[in-house]
């Protein structure tokens, strides 16, 4: 018989089941599919089995077992088979252990006929797991960051805001100073931080530090470790570091525009490119008609090209359109067929997105507007022309504010705006747009507190990271907060590799070769390092 995609006669259970035959046939008396290695019967192919190929490591195996305790408690030592599971076991072994508790949204079984160990406890929400979190009604929930949540409502896993601790920085460096107007990226191990302002920053050396209060500098925040560091380069570090764009391709950070200090008097039209592997920086050279130097504009990578839009020279805001190829290195300045009564209105600190076909506008505006996200432009690049498209509403009435200064995420053909300023108060809400139908959907989350010129990230997996920004408008008050938020179900491997971290946080102090031996994948071993 099978259970839990393990064959019974391959394992060692412990001596309360010694009569191992007599509870098969208990338990699976109507069964009639017969296993060939234990010649007892197993559950038949299940509708919404799932069918699995390939085996797993012996030795990550054993430990996951050993882990688990699915024999006992303490857990008795089990010797695994290396055979995939059967097709269909987990729909199988469901009906046979009894019906899950809570409608199906956290699957909780009750203790097998075939274990004498106790119910597994009730699974709380993971996102509290390390650090606070805050529901749709900006209420705290969860643990403190010192272990598991003492409580998180049902479905915690989305829409919820948690507050990562600081920690220590690795090797005693010190975390992000409180910031605004940085960008950041991520891939599926770190997130990377650029540049940034602070007047308020005491300890930056003040006006003999030439670069106050501007950070010119490179922050590293892994995942599984939780820490900062701010990463020493080589190579010439661009200057212009308030509202600059910045990409991840690859390995390589591409950094475009931005100003220095005094804003618009000191603006940047060059590419940057820092390969954060050999952490080394260099001016991309390029050929063709450059944009103006302006800061806060938007810049998105579509087909091997670099696609700029809009910013502000800090006198005259621009609706210019520029392309980058990556490969030859040319920029060209797309000039749409369109009156200029149908292009969008000029602006600075908006976002862009695309679907591949098109590059769409979100927000933005200038310093005495915002612009709305009930209608959004579009730039076709296969007809090169501009389109209005009108969003359709949450609800049949709520359309997201009208805001400059947010943060935009992209996950597959959804859009998620986040935060800004309305010219009259900071906005904390999240919004989901998609592409393919228009429509907004308002999330249920909201900020632990509004913020402006901020920077947000998502990871590969559908992680939302969300750092810094401006939190006061009358006290000019900025903060170094970093919280995340899941925007998609993780998948089985990320919730796995969450709840390993927070149990065995010493693993990223292992070599190497002890983790591989521990059954670890490269790719995992890659995010600790």
């Amino acid at each position: 018989m099978a259970l839990g995609g393990y064959c019974l006669a391959e394992l060692q259970p412990p001596a309360a089941l010694a009569n191992k035959a007599r509870a098969r046939e208990a338990v699976l008396p109507s069964i009639a599919s017969a296993c060939p290695a234990c010649r007892r019967r197993r559950p038949r192919e299940a509708e919404g089995g799932l069918a699995t190929r390939g085996s797993l490591p012996v030795t990550w195996c054993r430990r996951v077992v050993n882990a688990t305790a699915l024999y006992g408690n303490p857990p008795s030592p089990l010797r695994l088979a290396t055979r995939a599971p059967p097709i269909g076991w987990r729909g199988a072994r469901a009906r046979l252990i009894g019906p899950r508790r809570g409608g199906g949204e956290t699957p909780l079984y009750g203790p097998s006929p075939l274990s004498p160990c106790r119910a597994p406890l009730r699974r709380l929400s993971m996102s509290a797991a390390d650090g606070e979190a805050w529901d749709g009604n900006g209420q705290r929930g969860g643990g403190s960051g010192d272990g598991p949540a003492t409580q998180a409502p049902p479905g915690g896993l989305l829409n919820r805001f948690v507050r990562l601790p600081p920690g220590p920085g690795r090797g005693g460096h010190r975390v992000p100073p409180a910031r605004s107007g940085h960008r950041c990226v991520a891939d599926n191990a770190n997130l990377y931080v650029f540049g940034g302002y602070n007047p308020d920053y005491d300890e930056s050396g003040g006006p003999e530090n030439e670069d106050y209060p501007l950070f010119r500098e490179l922050w590293r925040y892994n995942f599984a470790t939780g820490t900062w560091h701010q990463m020493g380069t080589e190579g010439y570090m661009p200057r212009e570091l308030a509202s600059m764009s910045l990409v991840l391709h690859g390995n390589n950070l591409l950094v475009f525009g931005g100003t220095g200090i005094p804003f618009g008097e000191s603006n940047g039209n060059d590419v940057h490119v820092c390969n954060v592997k050999y952490k080394r920086w260099a001016l991309f050279n390029c050929r063709g008609k450059k944009p103006n130097r302006i800061y806060g504009q938007a810049m998105a990578i579509i087909s091997g090209s670099l696609y700029v839009f809009g910013g502000t020279t800090g006198y005259i805001y621009s609706t210019d359109l520029h392309k980058l190829d990556l490969n030859t290195k040319e920029w060209t300045q797309l000039k749409p067929n369109n009156l200029h009564c149908d292009m969008p209105e000029e602006r600075y600190r908006h976002e862009i997105a695309h679907d591949g076909q098109r590059i769409y506008i979100l927000g933005g505006g200038t310093s005495w507007t915002a612009y709305s996200l009930e209608k959004i432009h579009a730039y076709n690049l296969e007809t090169n022309t501009w389109e209005e498209i009108a969003t359709k509403p949450h609800k049949k009435k709520d359309y997201p504010a009208a805001r400059r200064c947010h943060s935009c995420v992209q996950i597959k053909n959804d859009v998620f705006v986040c935060g800004g300023y309305n010219g009259e108060v900071i906005l904390g809400d999240i919004w989901r747009l998609s592409l393919q139908t228009f429509q907004w959907v308002k999330l249920p989350a909201l900020m632990p507190e509004p913020v402006y010129f901020h920077c947000a990230a998502v990871t590969p997996a559908g992680c939302m990271y969300v750092h810094g920004g401006v939190v006061d408008i009358h006290r000019n008050r900025r903060t170094g907060s970093l919280f995340k938020m899941w925007l998609v179900v993780p998948s089985l491997l990320e919730l796995s590799w969450e709840k390993l971290l927070i149990f065995y946080p010493h693993l990223a102090n292992l070599s190497r070769s002890q983790l591989l031996h521990l059954g670890l994948t490269q790719g995992l071993i890659e995010r600790l390092k």
